[in-house]
């Protein structure tokens, strides 16, 4: 943790409003539609580029037998690290009043590590198989971002 306190100066901050979809809406849509929902972010971030090869986080990332772990849980064949020098690793850093909204990631998957717990708030919520790849599942999206469950009940 002391090497991730150490990086939270080089942070970039962002804020602002969007949507879980992270893409620029569609305003054709109706006004109650998922894909309009807007709501309030707010995080900073450390990019994979700023992060030295001695951090222990980035180590941990770079590590070929935790990738080698992923693999094989996920089962899906072989995966590879990202290759965005930027985006690869990033340090999420939540100070006061930061908020990073209900959101779809854009990738097939994303493993989070949270190395600090909250003072106060910091929920983490999931919502497993909600869409599929021929169903958005609208009226469950829209259950999950109105904060009613997980979606998974009618």
């Amino acid at each position: 943790m002391d090497d991730a306190q150490s990086l939270t100066p080089r942070a970039h901050h962002s804020g602002g409003e969007g949507t879980a979809y992270l893409e620029f809406p569609d305003f054709s849509l109706p006004d109650d539609h998922p894909r309009l929902r807007f709501a309030p972010y707010g995080v900073s971030a450390v990019g994979y580029d700023v992060i030295p090869r001695t951090s222990p986080l980035r180590r941990l990332y770079e590590w070929e037998a935790l990738l080698g772990l992923i693999t094989a849980v996920l089962d899906r064949g072989p995966i590879y690290r990202y290759g965005d020098p930027f985006g690869a690793l990033n340090l999420s850093v939540m100070g006061d009043g930061d908020e990073l909204q209900w959101h779809f990631d854009q990738t097939d998957f994303v493993v989070s590590l949270a190395i600090q717990s909250a003072e106060s708030g910091g929920d983490f919520e999931v919502a497993p198989r909600l869409r599929t790849s021929t169903d958005e599942c609208y009226p469950a999206v829209a259950k999950v971002l109105a904060g009613e469950g997980d979606g998974s009940s009618p």
